[in-house]
């Protein structure tokens, strides 16, 4: 019995239009599983660009299919443009998930993610967001209302540009813990005054980061993001809060 799945889309030099999308039709086949990756990173060539609106990831697949897949509780993915199977998964109800690694096809207010935030979000626990790779990187903050989407979310992992997390005023959230790239002083200006409404915020983990060992000196310490560490640290410690390195492991 087939349980978890890895699968690329067709290659974007096919036509989009007028073909039975063969993910699709494979992923249909496997009404058992439990985790789903969607992976390929090839970027959409010129020609093709006419074909997909940017503002509607279903648009150009208005005849997909839902899913049957009441059992899938993990979902990956690691694609930068749209296709047919996203549009058919946006179509689902996929009343098991609970897990979501994404990256958007864009480094902008990506509808592939906030499409599936506003379809698949309540039933999430955790969910990863991390962005295409690519050159230039968008260094502007976007404004997500994530936490607003997803209510019942315990881990958010967030990537550069930092999202400006908001909630409806009078709102608290029951996330557990945050995992960023590494320190940002605007990023935690705004999570310092959110913090009120985390009541149940035990951890927050800085995943490109390592607290240096003991016995560097007291200088190195306090310098650069070795300081900025130590600054969030005693400011998330008087709200409970532990800072963590990538490890998840406290200072030495």
């Amino acid at each position: 019995m087939l349980k978890g799945l890895r699968i690329s889309p067709p290659d974007p030099s096919l036509p989009l239009y007028g073909q039975v999308d063969p993910a699709v039709e494979l992923v249909q086949s496997c009404p058992l599983l439990e985790q789903l990756e969607i992976s390929n990173t090839v970027s959409i060539l010129p020609e093709q660009q006419g074909n997909i609106d940017p503002d509607d990831l279903e648009s150009p697949f208005p005849d997909v299919p839902s899913l049957n897949l009441t059992k899938l509780e993990y979902l990956c993915i690691h694609i930068l443009y749209p296709s047919a199977l996203l549009a058919s998964l946006l179509k689902s109800s996929l009343p098991s998930l609970r897990h979501l690694m994404i990256t958007p096809y864009d480094d902008g207010p990506s509808p592939a993610l906030f499409d599936f935030l506003t379809v698949h979000g309540t039933k999430l626990s955790t969910l990863h967001i991390s962005m295409p790779k690519h050159w230039p990187i968008a260094v502007q903050p976007r404004t997500l209302n994530i936490l607003q989407l997803c209510p019942y979310l315990k881990h958010l992992s967030i990537d550069y540009p930092l999202p400006s997390l908001i909630l409806p005023t009078g709102m608290k959230h029951s996330l557990r813990a945050l995992t960023v790239p590494r320190p940002n002083s605007r990023f935690f200006n705004e999570l310092e005054k959110l913090l009120p409404r985390l009541p149940s915020l035990t951890i927050v983990r800085t995943r490109n980061v390592k607290w240096l060992k003991s016995g560097v000196s007291a200088k190195a310490l306090e310098a650069g993001v070795q300081g900025e560490m130590r600054d969030w640290r005693k400011r998330l410690a008087r709200r409970g809060v532990r800072l963590v390195d990538q490890e998840w492991k406290d200072p030495v």
